[in-house]
């Protein structure tokens, strides 16, 4: 598969799973269009709204490792051997978070369409028990979401697994 495939697999793989997510709540759910960007547009409930997909990884290397791995078209990088730092965590999380609130095409989605979702997928070698942590991750959240606009409406966050 090739790297572009990779990508339109994984976005994929994440939007069924949150309209499964959804309905299992109580809505209806309806994917629209693809049209990059934003990932996506859906309808909840009938009322349509954007969703960006990103993923939080422990390293950039390990993030090379993972996606190079799966592409056909690109050699695989495996990650160096080295020591990392699992508690860097809430920084990576918080930088990917923030990456998305000033990048400028997220930006004009919001100008033009209003606040979307955004989520995102955190991949560690590592089991990193996010329901264990969810008082500081909602923190972290809530605190970037104070500090800015309100590019997105919910910020949901999922560990891969």
């Amino acid at each position: 598969m090739k790297r572009c495939k990779v990508k339109e697999t994984h976005e994929n793989s994440v939007l069924e799973a949150f309209k499964n997510l959804s309905e299992f709540n109580g809505n209806t759910v309806k994917i629209l269009s693809k049209p990059e960007p934003p990932d996506a547009i859906i309808a909840i409930n009938n009322k349509d709204v954007w969703v960006e997909i990103t993923d939080a990884f422990i390293t950039p290397e390990h993030a090379t490792s993972l996606t190079s791995s799966a592409a056909k078209d690109k050699e695989w990088i495996k990650s160096p051997k080295k020591s990392i730092n699992i508690d860097n965590f809430y920084e990576i999380l918080k930088s990917v978070i923030l990456k998305k609130y000033t990048k400028k095409s997220i930006k004009k989605i919001y100008l033009e369409r209003g606040a979307g979702i955004l989520i995102v997928g955190y991949f560690s070698p590592f089991h990193y028990p996010v329901h264990e942590n969810m008082e500081e991750l909602t923190n972290i959240i809530k605190n970037i979401y104070s500090l800015n606009d309100r590019i997105f409406k919910e910020i949901y966050l999922y560990d891969y697994v």
